[in-house]
């Protein structure tokens, strides 16, 4: 179900990208830091704790779907959206609050338990802040992430067909190592299988 549930995020991010032209969201959006952030309704395991009578006039002022808020993840979704007031804020919240180590193990080529265990070497209690640092902030890593990462550069290069993978920035090398990821296209291809399974049963 974890595995199915990154890959839904990753198969909507993939197919917004494909089909439209990104609608700018304002950089205050994006700048905000969602974690450190004092919620009204959630704790700071982020365990929802709202009024059903709140929760209902959420759902019903920014039109959800009643009936497909059936998970936690669904319900988080409706407690940010109220939270924030807006759709953009509430979407990039649950991003990040969600983010776990299995998506960060697909950038970097290891298990999600040594993705685990790189973060809390540094002090990374956050999936999503061990994120950040591989991602942002290359002049704040370590010399053994540092040597990580140019081996798995050396990996992606061998594996891609692009021939610049030594020149990319760390944004586009980061994208190109989670498209032909092995392990993610295996993932991929089994979450594709489950869900044609479910359909046909449907039927």
């Amino acid at each position: 179900m974890r595995i199915l549930f990154v890959f839904s995020l990753l198969l909507i991010s993939l197919t917004i990208s494909a089909q439209q032209q990104p609608r700018k969201i304002p950089q205050e959006y994006l700048d905000y830091d969602y974690l450190t952030h004092e919620y009204e309704h959630l704790n700071k395991d982020y365990k929802i704790n709202i009024p059903s009578a709140k929760f209902d006039s959420i759902v019903t002022k920014f039109r959800f779907i009643p009936e497909r808020i059936d998970s936690w993840k669904d319900s988080l979704g409706v407690v940010l959206v109220g939270e924030f007031g807006n759709w953009d804020q509430g979407r990039i919240a649950s991003n990040r609050i969600t983010y776990s180590h299995l998506k960060s193990s697909y950038y970097l080529w290891i298990t999600p338990e040594e993705a685990k265990q790189m973060a809390e070497k540094r002090g990374f209690k956050h999936p999503y802040r061990f994120y950040e640092y591989f991602r942002f902030h290359k002049d704040k890593w370590d010399d053994e992430m540092k040597q990580f990462m140019k081996d798995l550069r050396d990996k992606v290069a061998k594996a891609s067909e692009r021939s610049n993978v030594a020149e990319l920035n760390q944004r586009k090398f980061l994208s190109e190592a989670l498209k032909i990821n092995p392990k993610r296209i295996e993932d991929f291809l089994k979450v594709r299988e489950q869900r044609m399974k479910e359909r046909r049963t449907r039927r």
